[in-house]
């Protein structure tokens, strides 16, 4: 079962335990994919699974990319949990392409070809091509984000490394203890708007967003999810995270009783023991 779904019915064991085990088993995961030169580019709720046998596992590669240089290019993953550095606000453009008109060509010709950093809206194949005998082989084309969040265009930083699934990292830390991901426009809602919310993700406020979600938790694993989402040049990597005083102490936590504890209190559906098979 997903993550949320397993924190909405947790009772027995303190909340924050789970969380540290979770925090552990994904960290690990990215770790060990850095380590084969892959970025996960999607990490999410969703994609993280409990399983009966105490296990954690972070799931769904099909957007991850290999990275050249330590670094990744391309459209990938869902929007909400993007961090600010995918976007390229000094070049945002909300006009619709079929209605511009480049005024200062000297024949006055209408321009109406796309700049090369726009999404491609006809590509067939959005989704990367991993090749399950090389873990390490993939391909990708120009990608359409994936995500229920909807524009007419927008653009992304070409390049970006691991610290932009460490930020995804917080933002789903932040979406299993409240419920919802910290982005709302004036009706309270998640924004249907890609331009909306890139500005709402670019001045979030980590200090006032983690205290005021995670009131009730140890300062310790507030100070986490806040170092998680600094700006890009502040944000520690994997190798920064792993070391810490606070990552030494959670992996001494007995995650698999815990865990197991858990899911004791789900019973058997067609759709857990589909997810069981796969961890």
């Amino acid at each position: 079962m997903d993550m949320c779904r397993a924190w909405g019915g947790h009772r027995r064991v303190g909340k924050e335990e789970l969380l540290n085990c979770v925090i552990v088993a994904v960290l690990k995961a990215l770790a060990a994919c850095k380590a084969k030169n892959i970025m996960h580019r999607d990490v999410k709720p969703d994609n993280i699974l409990l399983g009966k046998n105490g296990a954690i596992k972070l799931i769904d590669f099909g957007e991850s990319r290999v990275l050249e240089n330590s670094m990744a290019s391309t459209f990938a993953g869902s929007l909400t949990y993007w961090p600010p550095e995918r976007f390229d606000p000094g070049e945002t453009n909300t006009e619709q392409p079929d209605a511009k008109t480049n005024t200062e060509q000297p024949d006055a010709k209408t321009n109406t070809e796309q700049p090369d950093a726009k999404i491609n809206t006809e590509q067939p194949d959005a989704k990367t091509n991993m090749d399950q005998s090389d873990p390490g082989h993939s391909t990708t084309e120009s990608e359409q984000p994936s995500n229920s969040t909807t524009s007419t265009q927008t653009y992304t930083k070409a390049k970006y490394d691991v610290r932009a699934d460490i930020w995804s990292l917080g933002i789903t830390l932040i979406e299993v203890v409240s419920g919802t991901v910290p982005y709302r426009d004036k009706k309270g809602n998640i924004p249907n708007n890609i331009i909306l919310l890139q500005n709402l993700i670019i001045t979030l406020n980590p200090n006032i967003t983690v205290d005021e979600r995670f009131n009730g938790y140890s300062e310790e694993i507030k100070d986490f999810v806040k170092s998680c989402l600094r700006k890009e040049k502040e944000r520690p990597k994997y190798s920064d995270l792993l070391v810490t005083k606070f990552y030494k102490k959670l992996e001494t936590i007995d995650s698999e009783t815990l865990v197991k504890r858990v899911m004791e209190k789900y019973h058997p559906t067609d759709t857990q023991t589909t997810i069981d098979k796969k961890i």
